[in-house]
């Protein structure tokens, strides 16, 4: 691995901020071991077969199914002077089953959103994207002896299931607070199972740790902007349990030009950590209450009607806090308010959820139904492009784990065999999917994702039921087939 060699004096910032990295820089070459309490954290949870849970880890972030590429290649430790190209790392995730066994695909594991898990750990991470270096200035400056982020810190000290913080620079516009909560407490998805029993509620378990992510990265934004006013609006993408995040130490290649740094695409530069102050042996002293109390349980939203086991029966119905959700998801993963979700049911045992194409479509025809993953774009007025739902998840995958988050669903990890075993109805069909033919196995995927443009009315498309729009999408796989062959 090329270690960068930066010269942060030379950076266009304020003679503070220069200071201060230029400083840093130097005390990490004479001292590398120094703030490891994160990165060593992150190394101890890498892949832990016993309990069936890692830490993602990588040095780009197209990482297919968030699985760590090869967990041989994981050190057992970091050095501040030299770094690591794992410049990525995400919150604990379940290993997929026969993840280490020949021929495994990670394409075809359930998708990483859908395997979250309690490992004894989480990290929320708040980011501000500076668009000027003014702005990364004043966010560094916070950061000072002086500075204001000592009171953040200060205030979530008050909380048993604090940890501590490592701050990270990210290498080109920002800086990444990383906040270490405590998650060994929770009741209702137990951080020491096995790998069976958290793969037998790993629905269940998923949509709660989701919940429990949200109220930590709630409650460390609500106090990072309360007391630091910063300069720009935090990244909610980083909302997301799953989302990427800077790893300490780690050495970022440029994808692109830096113009808060003045660095130019292709350079190397290390992911310094500016700050850090973890203790993960011992609650914090002097707190006395939980940010997430030991019986925090998924909120019920909707508890005029409580659906039975067998909800796929039921007409269910999304209501404002489920939609809000999806469409902060969705305007996270396109960079763009619309096609916005403005309607989601359940009706005869799959998922329907219309978008609005613009502000004043008062007739939102452009849908994502069921077992596909890519929008039905329709109307003359529709964005363009194809839309993958977040997390690259179908209609009834994303409806089914954010009916489980807002309560729609029966959430008791002591539910019967019965309802246990329609849990793993994705890994029922995974396994089925396996004695298919390569062609039946290509197509169905084709099916699944097949971007879906049109432009005819919504009146026409209105009256194609789902079976007639599979089979039209399976002509066109098979004549683009054909015409493949006769080129």
């Amino acid at each position: 691995m090329t270690i960068p060699n930066i010269d942060f004096w030379q950076l266009p910032l304020s003679l503070a901020a220069r200071r201060k990295l230029a400083a840093i820089d130097e005390s990490r070459k004479r001292h590398p071991a120094q703030k490891m309490a994160l990165a060593g954290l992150l190394l101890n949870h890498a892949c832990d077969k016993t309990s069936g849970t890692y830490v993602p880890l990588t040095s780009h972030p197209f990482l297919k199914a968030k699985l760590t590429a090869d967990f041989t290649s994981v050190p057992t430790d970091i050095r501040a002077d030299i770094g690591t190209s794992f410049c990525l790392f995400g919150n604990p995730l379940l290993l997929p089953p026969e993840f280490d066994q020949p021929g495994f695909d990670a394409a075809s594991s359930i998708r990483p959103v859908l395997r979250a898990t309690n490992c004894g750990f989480l990290v929320v991470t708040i980011e501000h994207d500076c668009e000027t270096r003014d702005q990364f200035d004043d966010i560094c400056a916070s950061l000072d002896s002086a500075g204001k982020f000592k009171e953040v810190d200060a205030e979530l000290r008050s909380y048993r299931d604090y940890h501590g913080y490592t701050v990270v620079l990210s290498g080109n516009r920002s800086i990444h607070f990383h906040f270490v909560f405590d998650t060994r407490h929770l009741n209702e998805a137990p951080h020491q199972q096995t790998f069976e029993i958290r793969w037998k509620l790993y629905a269940a378990h998923s949509a709660f740790m989701s919940n429990v992510h949200q109220v930590y990265w709630n409650t460390a934004l609500e106090v990072m902007q309360r007391v630091l006013s910063p300069p720009r609006a935090a990244d909610r993408s980083m909302a997301s349990y799953t989302q990427f995040k800077r790893t300490p130490w780690g050495i970022r290649k440029l994808d692109d030009d830096s113009d808060i740094l003045g660095l130019p695409k292709g350079a190397l530069v290390p992911q310094l950590v500016l700050a850090e102050n973890i203790h993960t042996s011992r609650a914090t002293k002097g707190s006395h209450k939980y940010i997430v109390s030991s019986d925090f349980s998924v909120p019920h939203y909707l508890r005029s009607r409580r659906p039975t086991s067998n909800a796929r029966t039921e007409e269910v119905s999304a209501g404002t806090d489920m939609l809000n959700e999806l469409a902060s998801m969705c305007k996270s993963a396109w960079g763009s308010e619309f096609p916005k979700p403005v309607q989601m049911a359940m009706e005869r045992g799959q998922w329907i959820i219309h978008f609005q194409n613009h502000p004043g479509d008062r007739n939102p025809s452009t849908i994502a139904k069921g077992d596909y993953a890519t929008l039905l774009v329709l109307g003359g007025t529709a964005p363009t492009g194809a839309f993958t739902l977040p997390g690259a998840l179908s209609a009834d995958e994303i409806g089914d784990h954010l009916a489980r988050r807002f309560g729609l669903v029966d959430m008791d990890p002591h539910a019967s065999d019965e309802q246990q075993s329609s849990e793993l109805a994705y890994l029922e069909r995974l396994k089925a999917d396996s004695g298919k033919t390569f062609k039946q196995s290509y197509e169905d995927s084709v099916r699944r994702t097949f971007p879906h443009v049109s432009s005819c009315p919504s009146g026409i498309a209105g009256h194609l039921s789902a079976e007639a729009l599979a089979i039209l999408q399976s002509c066109l796989v098979l004549q683009r087939g054909h015409d493949l062959r006769f080129r």
